[in-house]
């Protein structure tokens, strides 16, 4: 698993995802994803919403271009 990955799932949904969704997706630790979509985030790669649910605060991810 690498950020190439990662990157491929959010290029083909082209919205917001949680990192959940795409841990699922390529059948991975919810951790592993968000510790490598944490570095994208800083390679200026992707965008990150926060919002705000009843259980607390969830991300949003998203290909930045």
């Amino acid at each position: 698993m690498g950020q190439d990955d990662v990157l491929e799932v959010l290029k083909k949904n082209k919205g917001w995802m949680i990192s959940g969704e795409i841990a699922s997706i390529l059948e991975l630790s919810r951790a592993s994803v968000g510790r490598t979509l944490k570095v994208l985030l800083k390679q200026k790669e992707v965008e990150k919403e926060e919002i705000m649910t009843v259980r607390g605060r969830k991300y949003l991810w998203k290909h930045k271009f």
